[in-house]
């Protein structure tokens, strides 16, 4: 199950950088499509990523508990594999705040 909604997440990011021109119009579609987040691009080699809640397929599939916050270093990896794959080249993430260390949402920073 979590295999597959990490397929589908990577063949949309995929679908849509092939159907858009450039990070800023495939920021655009990934916020329409990945409803409760927010994608927005603070300067040239900075990138900003909210969730509104956590939507790690762990906790969803109650494989563990939300109030395991290691699995968030899980969303790095899953944001860095993704948008290297938009970007073209390695990203650098780090988690500003999570809802499993009882943030009121997911933040993280993008650096590429």
């Amino acid at each position: 199950m979590v295999e597959l909604v990490l397929a589908h997440a990577t063949a949309l990011f995929k679908k849509i950088k092939e159907n858009t021109k450039g990070f800023e119009e495939f920021l655009i579609e990934i916020n329409k499509h990945l409803q409760g987040t927010n994608w927005e691009k603070v300067d040239e080699h900075t990138l900003t990523v909210e969730y509104s809640q956590c939507f790690c397929p762990l906790v969803g599939t109650k494989l563990v508990a939300l109030e395991q916050p290691t699995r968030c270093y899980c969303s790095i990896g899953w944001l860095k594999e993704n948008l290297k794959l938009v970007l073209g080249k390695e990203v650098q993430v780090q988690l500003e705040a999570s809802v499993a260390q009882g943030a009121p949402q997911c933040r993280f920073t993008v650096q590429f």
